[in-house]
């Protein structure tokens, strides 16, 4: 007995609904995979404000229509290279923002910022205790969308305080590919100029 099967309405639209929650995920590229960019930055002498220029690895001119690839950002991974002794000081800044601050420090609450780091401990000879790294920044909301980043590159700060040396910090950004329609794009770059 050979019953024909016929698709339902509703069996229809759940299937696709479920396209369509995925393509809101990944932007329609159906890209789910994370990738990683590895950098880091150093100071040039002992405490001072140094910047890292990031560029980011994607290809505009492959798109077409009105699709346009960008970079969301899931995590950032900072880790201090050159950690100091635990009876030292320790007041360390890592930022990663969408355009340059040159050898100015990056704030918190600056709108172009979407990792920040900063260590800060008064440890003594008498005791103490020290953040271990590597520390992650996570940049997902509770439904994993990451931080669409709208521009070529991305800027890795760093500056700190009293710490007596250059100071290195390495920093992976973990990413995925996301498109977006031309007027979320225009929008996005607006903001993170």
């Amino acid at each position: 007995m050979n019953a024909k099967r016929t698709r339902t309405r509703a069996s229809r639209r759940r299937r696709t609904n479920l396209k369509t929650m995925s393509d809101q995920l990944t932007g329609g590229s159906n890209d789910v995979n994370p990738q990683y960019i590895h950098n880091s930055v150093s100071q040039t002498l002992a405490d001072t404000n140094s910047t890292q220029q990031i560029t980011l690895p994607i290809d505009r001119l492959g798109f077409g229509g009105n699709r346009i690839g960008v970079v969301e950002v899931l995590a950032v991974f900072f880790d201090w290279r050159n950690p100091l002794s635990a009876a030292t000081a320790v007041n360390l800044t890592a930022a990663l923002t969408t355009k340059s601050f040159a050898a100015t420090k990056v704030l918190f609450n600056e709108p172009t910022c979407f990792a920040y780091m900063h260590l800060f401990s008064t440890l003594t000879t008498t005791g103490g205790t020290l953040v271990d790294m590597p520390m992650r920044y996570d940049c997902t909301d509770d439904s994993g969308h990451g931080i669409v980043v709208a521009t070529d590159a991305i800027f890795l700060n760093i500056s700190s305080l009293a710490t007596g040396q250059a100071n290195i910090v390495d920093v992976k950004i973990e990413y995925r590919y996301k498109n977006v329609t031309t007027v979320e794009y225009i929008g996005v770059v607006q903001s993170q100029s």
